[in-house]
């Protein structure tokens, strides 16, 4: 891993210590279902919004604003766009390679 993603880890550990006490009599999460589930919606968006990227660069055409238009809802939608690529960094920096793997997740919760 990277040096950013290593101090990542470091600094937000104990956070998800807590988070994870504090949650842990009310969580349903088996094998980090929850987890994968928020993985690939979060990738999905991200595969929509480089497809509208590619229409951009190589055409000049931009299918959102020509769905939506040039206003509110569209930078709404941008803004979706990018939080997802933050939380797939996020994830891949905790994670590694494995963000849609299920014995990661079940081997972490065996370890708390």
């Amino acid at each position: 891993m990277c040096s950013f993603c290593n101090d990542f880890d470091d600094k937000f550990e104990n956070i998800k210590r807590i988070k994870t006490k504090a949650n842990s009599h009310t969580r349903t999460n088996k094998g980090g279902e929850e987890m994968i589930i928020a993985n690939i919606i979060a990738l999905s968006i991200m595969i929509l919004g480089s497809l509208n990227w590619f229409l951009v660069g190589v055409f000049s055409w931009n299918l959102l604003t020509w769905i939506f238009g040039a206003g509110v809802f569209t930078r709404i939608l941008y803004a979706i766009v990018g939080l997802a690529g933050i939380w797939m960094l996020i994830q891949l920096c905790i994670r590694g390679t494995k963000l849609f793997s299920k014995d990661e997740a079940i081997k972490k919760q065996k370890q708390q």
